[in-house]
């Protein structure tokens, strides 16, 4: 099976079609692209940050999908009404299918936490205070923290399966729309660091490059 890296090494390198503030075409080439990036990093830490920077979208990616698998599964509750251990087992024993499901998306939903949290801590280390890019790693860290309260509310409260309450009415939508803007703030963040004429802050007006229409 091809990792999320891998397919981020596919994904990322060059992507056509941008116009940057001179109107000239534009590509994003991960070893070329520069950002306001301190002085002091090497080009290489910042092609290295691009590969990280799309590797956990695409790995966020597979986890929304799992979390999909979960839902279709009702797998919700397979792991009792505990969190974040497993029927009160940090690893499961003799556990079914639908354990096995749950248990499998919350190992893979920790992985999200560590990754974007990395993201975020070298984003602050290469970037400028003001660059999209260290404001997008901000945001996905936020959010990515929100988006583990609001899945550990839904176990243990027991809003899962076939519960009815009005408690999972709202929060289930507010799940899902969280995750749209986790997956946002993700895309912001390897998109801007790929985008030669990408702005230095996150209120800037010039600079923007935008798609060329053909």
């Amino acid at each position: 099976m091809v990792s999320a890296m891998e397919m981020s090494f596919f994904i990322a390198p060059r992507i056509k079609g941008l116009r940057g503030s001179s109107g000239e075409p534009a590509t994003c080439d991960l070893r070329l692209a520069t950002q306001t990036t301190l002085p002091s990093m090497p080009p290489a830490a910042r092609t290295r940050f691009s590969y990280l920077a799309w590797a956990m979208l695409v790995f966020t990616v597979l986890v929304v999908v799992g979390g999909g698998i979960v839902r279709a599964t009702g797998s919700g509750d397979g792991c009792g009404a505990t969190w974040p251990v497993c029927s009160d087992r940090l690893f499961p024993s003799n556990a079914g299918l639908e354990t096995m499901i749950e248990y499998g998306h919350r190992l893979t939903s920790g992985a999200t936490i560590l990754g974007i949290l990395v993201l975020f801590l070298w984003a602050r280390r290469l970037y400028e205070r003001g660059d999209l890019v260290r404001w997008g790693a901000s945001a996905a860290l936020g959010l990515i923290v929100f988006e583990a309260l609001i899945g550990a509310s839904l176990v243990l409260f027991g809003w899962v399966d076939d519960d009815t309450s009005i408690a999972r009415m709202i929060v289930v939508p507010l799940h899902l729309t969280n995750t749209s803007l986790l997956v946002g703030a993700l895309a912001v963040t390897a998109w801007w660091r790929c985008v030669p004429s990408a702005p230095t802050s996150a209120t800037s007006s010039r600079g923007w490059a935008t798609p060329e229409i053909v």
